[in-house]
């Protein structure tokens, strides 16, 4: 593949101060990977450790942060320890350790039955979606070691336990600390007038503006973790490029990794469906920081959807246990094709 540098946030022509700092950054800066640190020493007079204007901000933030790799990988180096393989199963331990401590919290707070139902349920969902993506060749997650179907097993587990963390702050700051989630919607009368008023008498309402403060929440944090995620190699998005349409081989530059797997889409029946809908290549083309705005549209509706629909299980008091059990794993039986095409199709 052509090294070139990329200016993704919505910049189609470059200015002239950007074109020169194009021509001077190392050989490798591409759409899905934009440094190789291999070829990256000290910061020049051009680039220099400050963003100075926020159209140059995804270059500048690239050559920050893998100079700072290449200092570590060197000191790690020193002590015998490999960086490429600590890099990525350190990534992987703090994912799942995260969901351990979120699932522990759940379980002392809201029991054994909701903290299950609540979490197989969203793990499910994500790793069901997001294999679909990934077979569809919209993107991959290259060199990790533990993976469910093509995803890893932390990215389900991780973005369950985000979710909670972000419901539990939208339950703050809407509801208040002496307001359950779970009994919540179901109050018509609050006796308080803590509540908020655009939230008082209306359950619906309540329901609609707390998914929507979850799904806000989470886009502004997809909003600094996505750009972050290309640059170190957790998931590459499909080149933007005339005539490809799924991670061709040689897209990803294993740069900080050493285990290399789901480093391409493979053949499989779900590219070669969604392959007419990207005829021409130029998958994706409309992207904000490098990464395609579907992503972060992607986010928005997921978090609203899970969210919208595990609130207003919790509301039904009147439900038996497996009631609620049995009409979320329906919903999210019924999520995952709807869902997977909406959010896998369109071109934009």
């Amino acid at each position: 593949m052509e090294a070139r540098a990329t200016l993704p946030l919505l910049c189609p022509q470059p200015n002239s101060a950007l074109r020169a700092q194009a021509h001077d950054l190392p050989t490798t800066y591409r759409t899905h990977h934009p440094i190789d640190v291999r070829s990256l020493h000290a910061p020049s007079s051009r680039h220099p450790l400050i963003v100075t204007h926020l159209w140059d901000f995804p270059a500048q933030l690239t050559q920050n942060h893998l100079f700072f790799l290449v200092r570590m990988n060197s000191l790690l180096a020193s002590w015998g320890v490999d960086g490429a393989w600590l890099a990525k199963a350190t990534f992987e331990a703090n994912l799942l350790i995260l969901f351990a401590l979120c699932f522990a919290h759940s379980y002392r707070t809201h029991g054994r039955t909701r903290t299950l139902r609540e979490f197989s349920a969203g793990f499910v969902l994500t790793a069901l979606c997001e294999s679909l993506g990934v077979l569809s060749g919209a993107y991959v997650y290259p060199g990790f070691h533990l993976y469910i179907l093509a995803t890893p097993v932390g990215n389900p587990a991780s973005w369950v336990a985000l979710v909670y963390v972000i419901m539990a702050i939208t339950d703050h700051l809407l509801l208040g600390p002496s307001y359950p989630a779970a009994e919540l919607a179901s109050q018509t009368r609050p006796e308080a007038n803590s509540r908020p008023r655009l939230l008082r008498g209306s359950a619906a309402l309540t329901l609609l503006a707390l998914a929507s403060l979850d799904a806000t929440l989470a886009l502004m944090l997809d909003l600094v973790l996505d750009p972050l995620a290309t640059i170190y190699n957790w998931w590459i998005w499909v080149p933007d490029a005339p005539a490809v349409h799924t991670v061709i081989a040689g897209s990803v530059d294993p740069y900080n990794f050493d285990h290399h797997v789901w480093m391409s889409t493979p053949e499989n029946p779900f590219a070669e469906w969604f392959a007419p809908f990207f005829e021409g290549g130029h998958r994706y083309p409309t992207r904000l920081f490098g990464i395609p705005l579907i992503n972060f549209i992607a986010w928005f509706v997921f978090v609203f959807i899970f969210s919208l629909q595990f609130r207003w299980i919790e509301s039904r008091k009147e439900w038996s246990e497996w009631r609620k059990t049995g009409v979320l794993y329906a919903l999210v039986a019924a999520d995952v094709p709807i869902l997977g095409f909406l959010l896998i199709a369109p071109n934009i």
